[in-house]
């Protein structure tokens, strides 16, 4: 099976002006977006690389020219895949699956999200087993992280992507098939950072305890 026990796959698009972070590029223009955007990248992959017994996959949009990311990541160890057709949700689930033939666990995290610190991520990889699925929220209505063991859950589909919808449409979707503990550490840590900030609309912490996984019918 596995080139390892833990693997976590970064979802991100090639460092190209004019194709990153275009919400912020409207504020800042496309040049500034850009170098935020491999700025946070690049901090990504160093944390990442912080951890010894991880193995790491970066998953790009396949229409993306991968050689811009070949240069950011700059490194033998880190394998470079196209994602797979369709929306986020079915990229998720295809990046999740194909990680599993290959790995115990697998967390999958966005490139750009600055909330990670190898502590966290460890974190993160522990919560992880074969009867859970995790998922770390973001303040912003979506999720930062999701982690699997054993069978990727049917948790992706008909949700709106983009929108501040995602991880409450996520969280109806399971809620016939999981209860919710009360917290993760990961999502602790998010929300102190964004009270600290003033915000107190993070949402909150979650980790779907999934023994019934396997038995969720597809949506």
């Amino acid at each position: 099976m596995s080139e390892g026990a833990n693997l976590i796959q970064i979802f991100a698009r090639a460092p190209v002006l004019g194709q990153t972070k275009r919400r912020l590029a409207s504020e800042l223009g496309e040049g500034a977006a850009l170098h935020w955007y491999r700025v946070l990248l690049a901090r990504t992959l160093a944390t990442v690389r912080q951890l010894p017994d991880v193995t790491i996959e970066v998953w790009h949009p396949a229409e993306d020219d991968d050689y811009p990311l070949m240069e950011l990541i700059n490194g033998a160890s880190v394998g470079l895949y196209p994602q797979a057709s369709g929306d986020l949700g079915q990229k998720m689930f295809n990046a999740l699956e194909v990680g599993l033939t290959r790995s115990e666990r697998v967390l999958l995290i966005g490139a750009d999200c600055p909330v990670w610190t190898t502590s966290l991520l460890r974190q993160a990889i522990n919560g992880i087993s074969s009867s859970s699925a995790l998922f770390v929220p973001a303040a912003d209505g979506g999720y930062v992280g999701v982690g699997v063991s054993g069978s990727v859950p049917h948790l992706f589909s008909d949700i709106d992507w983009g929108t501040d919808r995602v991880m409450q449409q996520t969280r109806e979707k399971a809620s016939e098939h999981v209860r919710f503990p009360k917290s993760h550490p990961c999502c602790r840590h998010q929300q102190q950072s964004a009270q600290r900030h003033g915000n107190e609309q993070t949402a909150a912490p979650l980790a779907y305890r999934a023994g019934c996984v396997p038995h969720l019918t597809q949506g």
